[in-house]
């Protein structure tokens, strides 16, 4: 049993997470994941390694349906040394902070740290 303490925005965005898994895996963990669910709606955070695991695949599911749109905000922003802060679009601010959430929520799950767009957002911020 591991104990895992997430946040608002990433109980928000675990649930989003959990129900993309459901429709995309057939339902293969219907009773794990409206267990985590209702864990993570009150508040519960101990996951034994089965609903870690579960977690895990639907981090990775929900990442590789937005790959696209990663990769494209990726080379765009944190590829580049002079970016024109000022024209990102509302649009790009939001998914790149969903972005940041996920990959927050997977850190936890595997405890490792991933490259985020916290730069960048932060920039905008201090442009804005």
């Amino acid at each position: 049993m591991r104990t895992i303490k997430f946040d608002s925005k990433e109980q928000n965005v675990l649930q989003e997470i959990i129900l993309l898994g459901n429709s995309q895996y057939d339902n293969d963990f219907p009773e794990i994941s409206k267990l985590i669910l209702s864990k993570i709606r009150i508040e519960i955070f101990h996951f034994p390694k089965k609903e870690i695991q579960v977690l895990r695949s639907y981090c990775a599911n929900w990442m590789n349906n937005n790959d696209e749109l990663i990769d494209k905000l990726r080379k765009k922003y944190l590829d580049k040394n002079n970016i024109d802060y000022e024209n990102i679009s509302e649009v790009e601010i939001e998914s790149m902070q969903k972005i940041n959430i996920v990959l927050s929520i997977k850190s936890k799950l595997f405890s490792k740290n991933y490259i985020t767009f916290k730069n960048v957002l932060d920039k905008i911020n201090k442009e804005l």
